[in-house]
């Protein structure tokens, strides 16, 4: 992937193969300790049906001051990229990703919404702090820097590279909590549950789905890097979602069928 910077934020990008196919571009804000490479696989998909993607990256590991970014920095990041990529943007947001995307002020709302493994940052800091143990939690306490996915997470991640350290500052941020509550109006949504993943609980995220604005998806996540392994089937479900709720608004048709 290449990168790019937008209003002062850095982006990793995919462009559309054979040219732009949708008028909207795919944001995505990756999931807890998901690294760039995690979601290449679905990057290269929606690439191939024509959409233009990106990724807004945490990159915790990226130097001092990267490591202090916290919640709400980190959503006037994604707020400036929705903007700066023109405001018409779709927003694929995973657990954490999912309540940043729920939580941007009205300037950078999205077109719409993908919820993969959606939580409440409160429930996720919960099950983040129950993944490290009596000791780790010590040890966390006493240290600085940048934080590595816990042993129990790690161990689900086929390969190193799926994974980054997260700001120390953003999990301090949801473990004091942040104060999250899910809007009463959004815009369109599909939400798409977990099964074995160690952080976001199968009903809790199913949970998002039952409001005016969203829908659940037929398929569901296979574990905490789920964009690693059995994806596609997820991947189909968003792309047909996006154009049967989206429609014009994202495809631009030829004149012969207009006035048809």
């Amino acid at each position: 992937m290449q990168t790019i910077q937008v209003d002062g934020v850095s982006l990793h990008y995919e462009t559309a193969e054979a040219g732009t196919r949708y008028l909207a571009p795919v944001l995505i804000l990756p999931g807890l300790f998901q690294s760039t490479e995690c979601w290449s696989g679905i990057t290269s998909m929606l690439a191939h049906r024509g959409w233009d993607v990106y990724i807004l990256p945490r990159d915790a590991g990226a130097g001092d001051a990267a490591d202090q970014v916290g919640w709400d920095s980190t959503i006037d990041r994604a707020a400036r990229a929705i903007t700066g990529l023109g405001g018409s943007v779709i927003v694929i947001g995973a657990d954490l990703g999912a309540a940043i995307a729920l939580s941007l002020p009205d300037e950078a709302r999205p077109l719409a919404l993908g919820l993969f493994a959606p939580t409440n940052p409160d429930a996720l800091a919960a099950a983040y702090t129950n993944s490290l143990g009596f000791l780790a939690r010590r040890r966390e306490r006493r240290a600085s820097g940048p934080v590595a996915a816990p042993g129990p997470i790690a161990s689900t991640a086929r390969e190193a590279r799926f994974m980054q350290p997260e700001s120390r500052a953003l999990l301090d941020d949801i473990q004091a909590g942040v104060g999250f509550s899910p809007p009463a109006t959004h815009p369109p949504a599909i939400v798409f549950a977990p099964d074995a993943d160690p952080l976001v609980a199968t009903e809790e995220a199913a949970g998002f789905a039952r409001n005016d604005y969203s829908k659940p998806a037929r398929s569901r996540l296979r574990g905490r890097f789920w964009p690693t392994s059995g994806w596609e089937p997820a991947c189909d479900d968003f792309h047909r979602f996006l154009i049967l709720t989206l429609s014009d608004r994202v495809v631009e048709f030829p004149d012969e069928i207009i006035n048809d």
